[in-house]
Order: C-alpha cells, then sequence, then structure tokens
C-alpha cells in the first residue's frame, strides 16, 4: 500500500515535468522565429512642367439653332486670328468640334419657379499644346486684354503638365524604397533586430502639388495632381514589408 502511495505522486510529478518540456520547448521555438515589420517609404521631387494645355474659344447666345451654327463660323476665326499672332502653329493648336445647345433661363410666374427656353448657346474651343511655356504664358496675359475687346471670347488658366511621368515615378519609388529600408533599420535596432529580405511591397497614390503651395504633412494619398503651376513638388510613398532576423 505504501508503494502504490509513493507511486501516484511520483507519476504525477513526471507528467508535469513532460508537459513543462513540451511547452517550453514551443515557447524557445518561437522565440527562435522570424518577426516582420512593415513601414511606409516617402520621397519628394521638385520638378518643372515641360508643357502646357489651354483652351480659348468663343461663347454666345442665339435665338435658334441655325444662327448658332452661322455665329460660330463668323467668330471662331477671330480667335484663330488671334493665336496666330501670339505665334502659335498649326501643330499646336486643335480645333474642337462645337457645341449647341438649348439654353434655359429661371421665371417666377404663378407664385413658383421654373425654367423655360431661351434660345440657344454656341461654344466652340480651341485647345493648345505647346512645349514654349513663355509663349504660352505671354499669350495669356494677351488674352485678358483680348477678351476686353472681345466679348465673345472665353478660355480657361493653363495646365501645366510633366511629360516625364514615367521616368519621375520610377526614380521616386526607387528613393522611397531605400527610405522605408532606413526607417526599418531604425525599428531592428531598437530590439536588437537586423533587417532581413523584403517580402512585399505596395505604392501608394502618386501625388503632384504645386511647389509653392504644397503641404509635405498632408496624408492623404489620393493622387493629386496640381496643374495651375509650372513648378510642382512630386512625392510617393511606399509601403513594405520586410523580415528580422
Amino acid at each position: 500500500m505504501a508503494e502504490r502511495s509513493l507511486l501516484l505522486p511520483a507519476l504525477v510529478l513526471a507528467i508535469g515535468l513532460a508537459s513543462a518540456a513540451l511547452l517550453l520547448g514551443s515557447q524557445l521555438k518561437n522565440l527562435r522565429q522570424p518577426g516582420e515589420i512593415t513601414v511606409k517609404g516617402l520621397a519628394e521631387e521638385i520638378h518643372q512642367a515641360d508643357f502646357a494645355e489651354w483652351e480659348i474659344g468663343v461663347s454666345l447666345h442665339y435665338p435658334n439653332y441655325a444662327s448658332g451654327v452661322s455665329g460660330l463660323k463668323k467668330n471662331l476665326p477671330i480667335v484663330l486670328d488671334f493665336l496666330k499672332s501670339q505665334g502659335f502653329l498649326e501643330d499646336e493648336m486643335r480645333v474642337q468640334n462645337p457645341n449647341i445647345e438649348i439654353h434655359q433661363r429661371e421665371v417666377y410666374e404663378n407664385n413658383s419657379y421654373h425654367y423655360v427656353n431661351d434660345g440657344y448657346t454656341a461654344t466652340q474651343n480651341v485647345r493648345i499644346n505647346t512645349k514654349d511655356l513663355k509663349k504660352l504664358n505671354q499669350a495669356y496675359a494677351a488674352a485678358l486684354n483680348y477678351r476686353a475687346e472681345h466679348d465673345e471670347v472665353r478660355f480657361n488658366e493653363p495646365q501645366y503638365l510633366l511629360g516625364n511621368l514615367e521616368e519621375i515615378k520610377h526614380s521616386l519609388i526607387a528613393k522611397a524604397t531605400a527610405d522605408a529600408y532606413r526607417r526599418a533599420e531604425e525599428f531592428a535596432k531598437t530590439g536588437n533586430g537586423k533587417v532581413g529580405a523584403m517580402k512585399s511591397a505596395s505604392q501608394g497614390a502618386f501625388n503632384i502639388y504645386s511647389d509653392s503651395i504644397g503641404n509635405s504633412d498632408d496624408d492623404s494619398y489620393g493622387g493629386t495632381y496640381s496643374k495651375t503651376t509650372v513648378g510642382k513638388r512630386v512625392r510617393l510613398v511606399v509601403t513594405v514589408k520586410y523580415g528580422i532576423e
């Protein structure tokens, strides 16, 4: 009976030691498993627009459709002559299709507002595509005075664009990835670790801000493209996952 009383505690102790050994071995194995870290890398560059687009045309109100058609034929040459006087060549100008649509105005009758047809609005534009930004800026300034004498003339602000976006993007991806690796190294040092191989990477939106008002602290990567200034602040963010050894 005494032997049996001693056997049971010994058996319980043996089972406990075996369980503890298994648990400790599992914990040591997990500690030896490599970790992962996900970081963001940022890159920014300043660039200058190398070409521009500009729309200028005529827009008038006419009593009927036929007069709208003839009105455009009469007035569009005024714009073309102006553009030629500013030094634009034929291959820099694209005449857009005419647009003639019913014009409506709001009236108040019988204690309520409603719209009635009131003739037609006829519009036709010329789109300028040029790499000569100086010439375009001079023409835009001249158009401000030209419209004072020709009320039918309408125009938008020039749109300044980057023609080598893919080259710029590739450059920024390389810089942003290098920045992500430096950030990962800083994190790894705090845990006495070492940055291992890249496991995944993704590109955030490609943002182009005005260089005069661009906000480097903006964390919204929605694909902004500012076209109102020649100078551009181009920004790209990448998200990279690295192994940690």
